[in-house]
Formats: structure tokens, sequence, C-alpha cells
């Protein structure tokens, strides 16, 4: 749950997000090493946005506190009881250069954007506190400039780094359309982290290059790679290519690499077949293993004041098991649902859906 209220209090942005969650297993509490029980958490901030038409300045205060009523105590988790308060500070800022320029005869507004990002979050040790829905979040653009790490809410990270990144894109000066982006960005801890296998001294030397745009009207192209400069390497790749020529139809190709992890081809696409009829299908496939791990079809049927779905998805759970699932929808004029909803597969799966 959010609550956001942005209202200009003297000028400062005011923020509350909070959650409860109830967690539970499969065992029925049978396993002694495994907890059970409640969490909530509040993390209440302020922020004082300082803008104008060359750049931009945001500090940002705010406390998390989280705590935890458990089932019962284990050996590695004392208390049943546990509450965790940690202050989280930022500052986020950069700048906008822009220029006319011309490329084959096109007119096109360069800009040339350098963003720095601070973050202080001291050190709490959290071995004691159960992990039921936290992991690592992955290296890339997306969020290289959040404040915590992990994903959930069961680990916070200490941090006092900075993030630096330089970006440039290229906009049609007629339509206003970005029809070109380099960026390039870089993580440094200024102290070692602690918390987690976050604490990861060696990227301090990675470096993220991402690289999209336009190749055609109908035709876009991604691709992201993350350097290891000690190693003069790329451990991390991601490219994406996807035709659409209209909307409700795309085809999108993509691929992805982590070395020594995965290589993993993504094959996805929405078309129609008739005027009413179209086929939504996505394919995840990987090479190292030689065998799909994800598969998806289905059939939309749109009729002026209604619109039926069926959808089959097939996963694998481990080297020897799949679990397929089936969702049939009947939406009324968009105020009414009957059935299982797909929708959120289908826009998590299939880019431009």
């Amino acid at each position: 749950m959010c609550i956001r209220d942005r209202r200009d209090v003297l000028g400062l942005d005011l923020d509350l997000k909070a959650s409860y969650t109830e967690f539970a297993h499969r065992d029925d509490g049978k396993d002694p090493n495994k907890v059970a029980g409640k969490r909530y958490t509040f993390f209440p901030n302020v922020s004082k946005p300082i803008e104008n038409s060359f750049g931009f300045i945001t500090p940002k205060f705010g406390v998390h506190h989280t705590g935890y009523m458990l089932n019962r105590s284990t050996e590695n988790i004392p208390e049943k009881n546990i509450s965790r308060t940690l202050p989280i500070m930022s500052l986020d800022s950069g700048l906008t250069a822009t220029r006319d320029t011309k490329i084959f005869g096109e007119g096109f507004n360069q800009t040339v954007e350098p963003r720095l990002f601070y973050v202080y979050v001291p050190y709490k040790n959290q071995s004691h506190i159960p992990k039921f829905d936290t992991g690592v979040q992955g290296f890339s653009f997306g969020r290289i400039f959040s404040e915590n790490k992990f994903s959930g809410n069961d680990r916070i990270n200490d941090a006092n780094r900075v993030t630096l990144s330089l970006t440039s894109r290229l906009i049609d000066e007629n339509t206003g359309v970005e029809r070109f982006r380099v960026a390039i960005a870089k993580q440094v801890h200024l102290t070692k982290p602690r918390v987690g296998v976050v604490a990861n001294p060696k990227r301090n030397s990675d470096v993220i290059f991402s690289l999209q745009g336009k190749v055609t009207p109908d035709l876009t192209a991604k691709h992201e790679m993350q350097i290891d400069q000690s190693k003069g390497r790329t451990d991390v790749m991601r490219s994406m290519i996807s035709y659409q020529p209209e909307i409700g139809k795309v085809i999108n190709l993509g691929y992805r690499y982590t070395r020594g992890v995965l290589a993993q081809y993504d094959i996805s696409a929405q078309w129609p077949i008739t005027k009413r009829l179209r086929l939504v299908a996505r394919k995840n496939y990987s090479l190292r293993n030689t065998r799909a791990l994800s598969e998806l079809i289905g059939l939309e049927y749109n009729a002026c004041c209604w619109t039926a779905r069926f959808v089959a998805q097939k996963l694998r759970t481990s080297s020897t098991r799949t679990n397929t699932t089936f969702f049939l929808q009947l939406e009324l004029g968009g105020l009414m649902q009957i059935g299982s909803d797909p929708l959120k597969i289908l826009t998590r799966g299939i880019q431009g859906y």
C-alpha cells in the first residue's frame, strides 16, 4: 500500500509508504527451522525538489521502520517480535544541456545530461531478521538509482555510495520523438557494504552502457551491457528488437546473457488473425540448458462491447517438472470482468501489448 500526498507544504513533498503482509508455509509449520508470521512497514519521507530549465536537485530524507510478529523463534532468529528502524538519506541531481544539430540532413535537438545520485544508509546487523520475500536486485539502468539494492522489505542495505551517469539523446525537431539515446553509468561505494551479498567490491569496477533508438518508425532496438573494467569483459548483456507497425501488432525478439549463469532468447508477439481475433504468444528458451523455460499462447476476441481472452501458460519449475495454467476471461464493456485475469502475464511477458 502506498499513501502519497504531494502537497506543496512549504515547498516540500511528503510521502508515506506502508504495507502489511502475512507469511505462511505449505508445510503448515512442521519444519522447526522455518518461521511464519506478520510483517508491517512504514516509510515516511520528505523531499525538496528544486528544478529549472537546465537541471534539478532533490535532497530527500526518510525513516524506514519494519516490524515482525513471528509464530516461533529459532537458533538464527532468537526473538518472535523484531523491529528495525533505519534513516535513509539521498541526493539526486542532474543537468541538461541542449543544442540543435543536423544528421544526414535531418534536424535534431541533442541533449547532454549528466546525473549524480548519492545515498547514505547506516549499517545495522539484520542477520536475526527472517527473509520472506527479499532478493538482490539486478545491476541495471532501471535500478542503479535506487536507494535499496534489495527487493522486498526484509533487508535494507547499508550505503555510502555515489552513482554517476551521462546520457545523450537525439530528439526529432519536427515531431518531438526521441530517435536515439546513449548512456553510460558507474557506481562507486565510498565504504564497503556489509549487509548481504550486495557487498561485492567488484561492483566498483563495473560500468553499465546502454544504447537504444528507432531504426525506422516501426522498428526499435535496445542494447545494454554491464562491463567489468578490471577484467575487460562483458558480464551481462541484454538486447531487444521490437517491430510495432501499429497498436495491436507487435513482434519482439530478445536475448539475455549473464556470464556463467544464463543465456536465453525470448520471442513474443501479438498479431491480429481477423478483424476481431488476435493471437498472443511468447517463448523463453535457455540456450545453456537447451529447453524452454516458459511458453504462452492465447487468443483474444474483441467484439463491440465485450472481450474474451483465453491464455495457456507453461512454466518450467525444475529440471523435470512443468506447471501449466489456463486463463479464461470475459470482459464486459470494460466495466466488469468474469473469470481468471491473464492481463498481468500478458503485459509483463509481451512488450507493447
